[in-house]
């Protein structure tokens, strides 16, 4: 859990950034010797989740994906992962550190604001304009770094957290959609771009149809 000498993140605040982010990462319970002390891609997971979201799991309120299964479980109909819980971990650690330690610096700066880009990316999703949001995200990294900056970061991130795992979702999709009858569901940030699931469904020899409302 720990990182050997710390994560080198804490380090690379001011001393005013650090005390902004007070309030927002004590609500969490993370003191800053253990946020300097767990591996960067831990630590990120444990502050991109917006404090709402956190505050609804401690209260037992279940998220989408656990309603999903839930609904399928009680009318009976299998329900399978197209990956496993070992390969987000898997994915995250193989961001480059330094890029890992910008985006960290850059959370920690805008501890609490995290709510208000949840509600913009959902507003966007609702709106079907799902590429928009990662172009929200990348303007959001563009307040620490220069716009160019942002999308190299923005472009690593993509190939490893979101083109790698749709080609490998590929593998455990296809076999089960040529059986027919399968509901798949996949996060917003999955569907926008030329390497998404729908392309590589369609690249695939499926059919795909686009339904709203």
């Amino acid at each position: 859990m720990f990182a050997d000498g710390g994560n080198g993140v804490i380090e690379l605040l001011s001393a005013d950034e650090r005390a902004a982010a007070t309030p927002a990462r004590a609500a969490r319970g993370l003191s800053l010797e253990v946020a300097g002390k767990l591996h960067r891609w831990l630590l990120f997971s444990a502050l991109a989740v917006p404090f709402c979201l956190q505050e609804d799991m401690r209260a037992g309120q279940p998220l989408l994906d656990n309603l999903l299964s839930a609904k399928a479980e009680r009318a009976g109909i299998p329900v399978a992962g197209i990956e496993g819980y070992e390969q987000v971990p898997a994915a995250l650690a193989a961001i480059p550190p330094a890029i890992m330690a910008e985006i960290l610096v850059e959370t920690i700066r805008d501890l609490g604001g995290e709510e208000d880009a949840l509600s913009t990316s959902a507003g966007l999703d609702r709106a079907g304009e799902t590429a928009a949001i990662w172009e929200f995200s990348i303007h959001a990294e563009a307040n620490s770094v220069d716009a160019a900056r942002a999308r190299e970061i923005f472009a690593a991130l993509h190939d490893i957290l979101v083109a790698a795992r749709n080609q490998a979702w590929m593998a455990a999709l296809k076999p089960e959609l040529a059986k027919g009858g399968v509901f798949a569901a996949f996060g917003a940030l999955h569907l926008p771009g030329a390497d998404r699931v729908i392309e590589l469904l369609r690249a695939g020899g499926f059919e795909v149809t686009r339904l709203d409302g």
